[in-house]
């Protein structure tokens, strides 16, 4: 990865994708995604709950204008694909994910880490038996150890297919934002970001089997709603940019109280 995946970004200006170039069938890959666990909302609480879900929205909107400024910015320049390709919409979506994780961690002021966990799990299987296991390892790491809500299930089974269906030297990378809105009396709610990577090491052995390695990388932080109400008055062009990027990238799940 580059130093910083946002050099040379126009001075902090939305750059316009170049001449007759539609990416829009990008938003559709679901290797980028930003997830909200909802909770059920009383009267009393619906119009803080409609504020918070306004601040991680706005936010998400200006991480998402800002990436796509210099994907745009990068294809003018001929360092990024600008056709409808399939690994093209990899590249540029890989380079967004990029974007973002370098804002989070040098530009953010808003977000507070609390934990990082960065590891590798290995599996070995068969071709038959891969894809059942990967499914199973990222279930169980990503739903019972970093307690995502089960609706994220949804998400692994929608990714499982893609999995499957690709091709042996591939290497996907996924990268989702969880936040569950509810009015539980936090002001500022816990963010946790998922990345993984899923490829195979090799071919198969003598005896038919594989080695696939998946790369976790968690961040676990805190949304500080005060910094980014102070923020965001200043980069209200990104917002606007991105905020039907990030409609087209976000999912919504109902979950229980």
């Amino acid at each position: 990865m580059d130093a910083s995946p946002l050099s040379g970004d126009n001075g902090h200006k939305f750059v316009g994708a170049p001449e007759g170039v539609d990416v829009t069938g990008d938003y559709g890959t679901p290797s980028l995604l930003f997830i909200y666990y909802n909770q059920p909302v009383s009267d009393k609480h619906r119009k803080a709950v409609q504020e918070l879900r306004h601040d991680l929205e706005t936010w998400n909107a200006f991480e998402l204008g800002r990436a796509e400024s210099q994907v745009n910015e990068l294809m003018q320049k001929g360092k990024l694909p600008t056709d409808d390709y399939n690994e093209s919409r990899v590249r540029r979506t890989d380079h967004r994910s990029k974007a973002i994780q370098y804002l989070r961690k040098e530009h953010e002021s808003w977000l507070v880490e609390a934990d990082k966990k960065e590891f590798t799990i290995e599996l070995k299987t068969d071709e038959k038996s891969m894809n059942k296991k990967v499914e199973q390892e990222l279930r169980g790491r990503l739903e019972s150890k970093e307690n995502l809500p089960a609706q994220f299930g949804v998400v692994l089974r929608i990714i499982n297919r893609i999995i499957a269906a690709r091709k042996q030297d591939d290497m996907q990378q996924y990268h989702f934002t969880n936040v569950e809105v509810c009015a539980d009396g936090r002001e500022n709610p816990v963010v946790k970001s998922t990345m993984f990577r899923v490829y195979e090491e090799g071919g198969e052995d003598e005896r038919g089997s594989v080695k696939v390695k998946i790369d976790y990388v968690n961040h676990r932080c805190q949304f500080n709603r005060e910094h980014w109400a102070r923020a965001r008055h200043n980069v209200e062009d990104f917002i606007k940019e991105g905020e039907n990027i990030r409609r087209a990238m976000t999912l919504n799940f109902c979950v229980d109280a």
